[in-house]
């Protein structure tokens, strides 16, 4: 247990001199088995949130600090090994979050430096690729930014990222997963006819990012090879053009 200061009240100097040793000085202090607590100037120990030399602590009942996730006043917050609140990005097991300059856990959509980022409502994680969000159908890049304002074949991005696809003449946000499917794989055939890859291995690349959320790697092979095997001379044909890449 975390020791107290003794008050001496005219009780005679050897209770006194005991007092003295237990004692300790303002500022940090560490347990034997490694727990830091802070004592204020007034002899009591720091609980709950702290400001310590212009970072931000968060302190359990006992006055022990904590690290790692903390939900504290209904808000997250995300201690780093020094106890200190994170702001900004982090990344945790391999997921990143965003800490406003209160270094509280963000959730949902936020705009940094003009880009725009989708945190999960329920976790606060990035999200990275294809993801929903009210009946809407988004994607982001592998750095979390979401695509806008963009038309690539048949598939549209709005201002705000949601995705349509045009089918059967007509913009749809969100048809049924088959004809999303459908229309991922006719447009990643139709830019191969095109010639537009430089390599089988980036079309292959491409195929397997865009239609992972719909069909399995056997699937995805399997469309591969059919359309690389109806196509079979295109990338010899142009083989010339796309030279400068290797």
């Amino acid at each position: 247990m975390m020791k107290k200061k003794l008050l001496t009240v005219g009780l005679g100097i050897g209770f006194s001199l005991a007092c003295t040793f237990a004692a300790f000085a303002a500022g940090w202090h560490q347990e034997a088995d490694g727990r830091y607590w802070y004592e204020n100037e007034d002899g009591t120990y720091a609980k709950g949130m702290k400001q310590i030399d212009g970072k931000t602590y968060i302190f359990d009942d006992y006055g022990y600090m904590k690290t790692g996730w903390d939900y504290y006043n209904w808000n997250y917050y995300y201690l780093d090994q020094s106890g200190a609140v994170t702001v900004g990005w982090v990344q945790v097991d391999g997921k990143w979050y965003y800490m406003n300059g209160e270094g509280v856990m963000q959730k949902g959509f936020i705009t940094l430096d003009g880009e725009k980022y989708y945190l999960d409502v329920d976790t606060g994680a990035m999200a990275t690729g294809y993801f929903e969000f009210e009946g809407y159908r988004y994607q982001a890049a592998d750095d979390g930014t979401i695509i806008t304002g963009k038309t690539m074949d048949n598939i549209k991005y709005d201002r705000d990222g949601r995705i349509s696809y045009y089918i059967d003449g007509d913009w749809d946000y969100m048809p049924d997963e088959d004809d999303t499917m459908e229309v991922v794989k006719s447009g990643l055939a139709t830019k191969y006819e095109e010639g537009s890859y430089y390599s089988n291995q980036r079309f292959e690349q491409d195929a397997y990012e865009n239609l992972g959320a719909y069909m399995t790697d056997e699937e995805i092979a399997e469309f591969i090879n059919e359309v690389e095997s109806i196509n079979e001379d295109i990338y010899d044909r142009n083989a010339d053009r796309y030279d400068y890449f290797w």
